[in-house]
């Protein structure tokens, strides 16, 4: 499926997805959803939202950008933001400014 084989029924209300370590609400269901796909969210450590190659579930992008075409992934859209995720953002800061133009929705 287009989200991944760790959400294989409708969780409604229950499944949530925030910026990177942002902790869910009460409302998350923690018990079922915590480690589903590729997700290492970690509640002891204070990791939510990320695989354990800290890429994150959302994105807060406040400038311009290309969006990537349907199905395509944002690491294959934009090479150089695997390197700044995994870094946690101490390399290529500036991965946004750099999309590839074939994997990218350009108006």
């Amino acid at each position: 499926t287009y989200h991944g084989d760790g959400i294989t029924f409708q969780p409604g209300r229950k499944w949530e997805v925030h910026l990177p370590d942002q902790a869910p609400t009460e409302q998350f269901d923690d018990a079922n959803l915590y480690g589903l796909g590729v997700d290492a969210s970690d509640p002891v450590q204070g990791t939510y939202f990320k695989t354990s190659n800290n890429l994150p579930w959302a994105l807060l992008i406040v400038e311009d950008w290309e969006w990537p075409l349907e199905n395509v992934d944002l690491v294959d859209a934009y090479p150089q933001f695997a390197t700044y995720a995994e870094s946690a953002g101490s390399q290529n800061a500036n991965w946004h400014a750099s999309p590839k133009a074939n994997k990218c929705y350009i108006p």
